[in-house]
């Protein structure tokens, strides 16, 4: 009787020992850890061969620290410099910040991959590098020769407006000797063709001019002015001429 009493007892003494160390054991929190996500523009663009920035911010939501976070940046159809980031430790709650420069190596879009990780947490993000080409250069504005003979206004639908220039003009000539002098003309308002050279008459009663010119982004090439006119005058000139104001 007394050795089933014993047993018992031990019996109720194990399986209460047992009970509240099974317990302790469910109950025993887990280890906090960092969780890491990346902020980045969705686009950027850049034209061809330019250096584009991307700002980029690595944020830590977790509860806990994340040590020695690393930011990688590569992809495909750009170049990304640098390559990698060592931004430390990112407090929980906190945030580190930096930038990447980015070119695209065509035309075609690029990818921008980053990856974040520290501390066991890993983020990832994808930036998308748009191609824009260059502006082509704006044509209007007022343009000059080399030696400021010549001057004029190209506006922005395509007028040729304000043109002078000054010539040297023969007049006179057998039996007498010709005489020369530096005389300014001008030439009414034309319009510069979309393509092609600008070829352009101007009469009067007793006189002639000629003006042609090429337009070639913004340098007028095969520039050429002529006059004719009374008392056996005349005078020409070729010139280029190039935009010096917008």
């Amino acid at each position: 009787m007394p050795n089933r009493l014993l047993s018992a007892s031990l019996l109720t003494f194990a399986l209460g020992l047992a009970v509240p160390l099974a317990a302790m054991a469910e109950e025993r929190p887990t280890a906090a850890k960092p969780k890491l996500s990346l902020r980045a523009p969705v686009s950027v663009t850049a034209a061809a061969g330019d250096w584009q920035k991307v700002n980029v911010t690595v944020a830590n939501n977790g509860p806990a620290p994340a040590g020695n976070v690393k930011l990688k940046a590569s992809g495909q159809g750009i170049v990304a410099k640098p390559s990698r980031r060592t931004l430390g430790r990112v407090p929980a709650g906190g945030t580190r910040s930096t930038t990447f420069r980015v070119r695209l190596t065509g035309s075609a879009p690029g990818r921008l991959a980053l990856v974040a990780s520290g501390g066991g947490a890993t983020a990832r993000r994808a930036v998308t590098i748009l191609f824009v080409p260059p502006p082509a250069p704006s044509f209007a504005g007022e343009y000059k020769s080399a030696d400021n003979s010549v001057r004029f206004v190209i506006t922005p639908d395509r007028y040729v407006e304000g043109f002078q220039i000054s010539l040297l003009t023969r007049c006179g000539g057998f039996p007498s000797l010709p005489t020369y002098q530096t005389l300014t003309y001008d030439f009414p308002r034309t319009l510069l063709p979309a393509s092609g050279p600008l070829e352009a008459t101007n009469k009067g009663d007793d006189f002639t001019t000629t003006l042609r010119m090429t337009l070639t982004g913004t340098t007028v090439e095969a520039g050429y002015f002529s006059y004719s006119g009374p008392a056996q005058c005349s005078g020409s000139s070729e010139w280029t001429a190039a935009r010096v104001s917008g």
